[in-house]
C-alpha cells in the first residue's frame, strides 16, 4: 500500500485491481486490456477534373461512381482523408492507380494526388489508410473513371476516313477510265 499526498491510500490487488481510498469512500477500478484497434476508414473529400471541382459530399465518399473524361481534360486532383479514434494518431496513405500500377504505393502522408495526362482508357484510383500500427483501411474509397480517346482515335472517325479514301480512289480510277476512253475515241 503506498501513500499518496493529502491522507489518501491507493493500493493494487492481486488481479490489477486499483483501490482508491479517501475520506468519504473507498473505490475499486479494473483496468482492461485496451480497446481493439479499429482500422481508420478512408474517403476521397476533393475530385477535380481539368481544375473545375466535381460534387462530393462534405464528408466525403467512400465510392465515386465511374466519371468519363474527355481528352482535353485528363488531368485529375484527388485529395482524401481518414478517420482515426486513437489520440494522437499519425495516418499514413497508400493509393494506386489500377490501369497503371497493381502495386500500393508505400505509405506516405500525402493525403492528395494528381494525374495530369492521362491517355484514354479504363482507370480504378483506390486509396487506403494504414495507422502507425501498421492496421490497414477494411476497404479503400475507390475512384472510377473513362478518359475517352480524342475524336480522331476513335472508330467512327476511322471509318469515316476509311470510306472517304476508298471514294477518293473510285473517282480517280473512274476519272482516268473515262480519260483513256476518252484517248481510244
Amino acid at each position: 500500500v503506498d501513500r499518496a499526498p493529502r491522507g489518501e491510500v491507493d493500493a493494487r490487488d492481486r488481479r490489477g485491481a486499483l483501490w482508491f481510498a479517501t475520506n468519504l469512500a473507498v473505490a475499486r477500478f479494473s483496468p482492461t486490456a485496451g480497446d481493439p484497434a479499429i482500422p481508420p476508414p478512408v474517403f476521397i473529400s476533393v475530385l477535380s477534373v481539368a481544375g473545375a471541382p466535381r460534387p462530393i459530399s462534405f464528408l466525403g465518399e467512400s465510392k465515386i461512381p465511374a466519371i468519363r473524361l474527355s481528352a482535353a481534360a485528363a488531368r485529375l486532383d484527388l485529395e482524401f482523408l481518414a478517420l482515426s479514434f486513437a489520440p494522437g494518431e499519425t495516418l499514413r496513405y497508400q493509393y494506386r492507380l489500377a490501369g497503371i500500377a497493381a502495386d500500393w504505393s508505400p505509405p506516405l502522408a500525402l493525403r492528395a494526388v494528381t494525374y495530369a495526362s492521362l491517355s484514354p482508357g479504363t482507370y480504378r484510383f483506390e486509396v487506403r489508410a494504414v495507422d502507425s500500427s501498421g492496421l490497414v483501411s477494411p476497404s479503400p474509397a475507390v475512384a472510377t473513371f473513362l478518359v475517352l480517346p480524342p475524336f480522331w482515335n476513335t472508330w467512327w472517325f476511322g471509318s469515316m476516313l476509311l470510306v472517304l479514301i476508298v471514294a477518293t480512289a473510285f473517282a480517280l480510277h473512274r476519272a482516268r477510265v473515262a480519260r483513256i476512253v476518252a484517248l481510244a475515241r
